[in-house]
């Protein structure tokens, strides 16, 4: 498969997001502090995690929407669950 960049520029993509995938998921509770989930996607070099409340996914955290906020306004603790993006797409949790 080939993905276009720009008219003149593409990229070959090889493999399957299942090859890609980190194999160990790092999950994070929706009350767990901004900086301690920002500290945990980066000890396990991963950009984002699932966000799970009670036993259920309830959204995706990305280092992204943790730093976002930090740079614009300066430090706060925030949890997780504030700044994860609830709308999953996902067949079933057993594909994870």
């Amino acid at each position: 498969m080939t993905a276009t960049l720009s008219g003149a520029t593409s990229l070959e993509l090889l493999g399957t997001a299942g090859e890609a995938m980190t194999a160990e998921v790092l999950v994070l509770h929706a009350d767990t502090p901004a900086d301690v989930a920002m500290r945990r996607l980066e000890h396990s070099r991963v950009s984002g995690a699932p966000v799970v409340d009670h036993g259920r996914v309830v959204g995706v955290v990305t280092l992204r929407d943790l730093l976002v906020p930090l740079l614009a306004e300066g430090p706060s603790r925030p949890p997780a669950r504030s700044t994860a993006t609830s709308s999953i797409s996902a067949t079933s949790m057993s594909a994870i």
